[in-house]
């Protein structure tokens, strides 16, 4: 009886998602840092609530999710080909670069010609195009290998 439960309930959610996931979406884009922090803290919760009077056992099951939810994350990146490194280090600089990026906005009064001012500022952005535009030659002019079929 438990799995025929457990079966209904999954159908339920999944239907539930399919027809939610906009309004959900668009809810999950305006968090700041106090609904992160809200999250956190109803994740400790509940991990406290399952392990009941061992801790050993709450620590493992959080361990285990976050192992279980990494390893889904990487076997994304091993399938689409994701490098590790750049994933990493755009991982940790990301946050810095938009701190930067809405300072500059700030003391420009939100013009975006703050990032087209001077020598150097034109210089790296022009490497930056030149960059993409080797990365796209590179991979457009890449034959795609034919498949040939057989009719046995």
């Amino acid at each position: 009886m438990a799995f025929y439960a457990s079966c209904f309930a999954d159908f339920v959610s999944n239907i539930s998602l399919i027809f939610f996931a906009a309004f959900i979406a668009s809810f999950a884009l305006r968090f700041g840092p106090p609904e992160f922090f809200t999250l956190i803290l109803f994740s400790l919760t509940i991990i406290a609530g399952v392990a009941g009077d061992s801790l050993s056992k709450g620590v493992v099951s959080a361990a285990l999710g976050l192992m279980m939810v990494m390893g889904v994350v990487g076997y994304i990146m091993l399938k689409f080909t994701v490098p590790a490194a750049p994933f990493l280090i755009a991982f940790i600089l990301g946050p810095i670069l938009e701190d930067s990026f809405r300072q500059s906005l700030v003391l420009s009064d939100g013009s975006y010609s703050i990032f087209a001012r001077g020598p150097i500022c034109w210089l790296f952005l022009t490497l930056a195009v030149a960059s993409l535009a080797m990365i796209l030659k590179r991979n457009l002019g890449k034959k795609k290998p034919e498949v040939q079929v057989s009719n046995d």
